[in-house]
């Protein structure tokens, strides 16, 4: 029995020895944090060091101060590993997107057996608010599509106040492409084509959000009438139901009356009218002064002041007016309304010349070119010309095509007395 007591006496002392040392060696120091600037929602990682030995199903819990960089007046739970013994760790986590902002907020590490606190990280961090979808909106430009030179408006649903800044960038081939939005801001593009406008909206500690929208520039000065456009000399009802990329070309005085087509193209000379029957989708109009148009179709109208156009309150039609609007003849088909300006294709020099290959991904080669012609044209389904030569110096050529969009375009061959126009699909 004396030999127990004296064990237990040892056994004693040498505790009251040990855990106070073990207590004192209980540390935790923060290390690096991955930035001094967030946004409410990044991801945030935090490094730390503890020292000693840990008591069972021991938490580090990650903490962030309240606003003012205090942890007296609340604090906010970020993440926590289980751990008890000495190392470096990494608590990887998300800043919580409700987050006030304030450049004042702190980091700070606890351990919870024993309860041990760590300095925080030293330093304020900033963490800022990222705008809401609804400040950006959905697209706002005043039409998704637009005339060419005629300036364009953008709507928010809500104008920055503030420290609020927003940003626009038109895209390429805009008069004024990077603007900053104040009440009124306009573009104006110096080309035809699909344009991209990016919308940034930066909030007070430099966060944004950032959207994107397409509109569609039309040219007003000569939109070309394909040489595969379909003759409309009589009043005609068109119900190719479900077919789709259909020209038209209206002569003075006739009616159209469409079916359920899709992404059909109508040019409609002075006195001629268009119907439709619903269903036709993504068509694309042009109304000469003195034509009427009665659209009920999911599309864009391209009119001259004088013309006539009603039922424009659908959310589904965009207009774009054109203060003189032309065509251009010089590729369209045979017709007895306008017998100066149709050209009859060549079927002799057509068949001479080649284009290879076809589809093309980019480099194309032409061959049997006939010593009269002027130039070549590139142009596509819109009749907006993408390139062109002045005088071909060989009867084989070769054109680089790499620079295009993919999609359906014209190689148009003018000569003294003939046009040649042939397809090619680029890839």
């Amino acid at each position: 029995m004396k030999t127990i007591a004296v064990k237990f006496i040892l056994l004693s002392v040498l505790a009251l020895i040990l855990i106070p040392t073990l207590s004192r060696g209980q540390a935790i120091s923060i290390g690096s944090v991955s930035a001094t600037r967030f946004c409410a929602g990044d991801p945030l990682s935090v490094t730390f060091t503890v020292t000693g030995t840990w008591g069972h199903n021991n938490a580090f819990t990650l903490q962030l101060s309240n606003d003012t960089g205090t942890f007296d007046n609340g604090f906010t739970r970020l993440g926590s590993i289980i751990d008890t013994v000495p190392g470096t760790f990494t608590i990887s986590t998300t800043i919580p997107p409700a987050t006030p902002f304030s450049s004042h907020y702190r980091f700070r590490v606890i351990g919870a057996k024993p309860y041990t606190e760590s300095a925080d990280n030293g330093s304020d961090i900033l963490i800022g608010q990222k705008p809401s979808q609804d400040s950006i909106g959905t697209p706002s430009v005043l039409e998704s599509a637009v005339a060419v030179g005629v300036p364009i408006t953008f709507n928010m649903f809500r104008y920055p106040t503030g420290d609020d800044t927003v940003h626009i960038d038109f895209g390429a081939g805009a008069a004024n492409r990077f603007v900053t939005l104040f009440d009124g801001t306009s573009g104006t593009y110096n080309s035809p084509g699909l344009k991209t406008v990016v919308v940034e909206w930066v909030a007070p500690g430099g966060c944004s959000a950032r959207d994107s929208f397409q509109v569609y520039a039309f040219g007003c000065d000569n939109p070309v009438i394909p040489h595969d456009a379909i003759i409309v000399s009589s009043d005609t009802v068109f119900s190719n139901n479900n077919q789709s990329n259909k020209t038209f070309w209206l002569n003075p005085g006739v009616s159209l009356t469409l079916g359920d087509n899709v992404s059909d193209t109508i040019f409609a000379e002075a006195g001629s009218s268009i119907s439709g029957q619903g269903g036709q989708t993504d068509d694309i109009v042009y109304l000469k002064k003195g034509a009427s148009s009665d659209p009920d179709f999911d599309g864009v109208v391209v009119y001259q002041p004088g013309s006539s156009l009603t039922n424009t309150n659908s959310q589904s039609i965009r207009t774009v007016e054109c203060p003189d609007l032309t065509f251009d003849y010089s590729v369209a088909p045979p017709n007895k309304a306008f017998p100066q300006n149709g050209v009859v294709n060549t079927d002799e020099i057509s068949k001479a010349i080649t284009i290879s290959p076809n589809p093309t991904n980019g480099n194309i080669t032409i061959n049997g070119l006939p010593q009269n012609v002027t130039d070549i044209s590139v142009m596509n389904l819109l009749g907006a010309m993408e390139m062109k030569i002045a005088k071909p110096n060989s009867s084989d050529l070769q054109i680089d095509l790499g620079k295009l969009s993919p999609g359906i375009y014209y190689v148009r061959f003018a000569m003294q007395g003939a046009v040649v126009t042939k397809k090619i699909i680029k890839e």
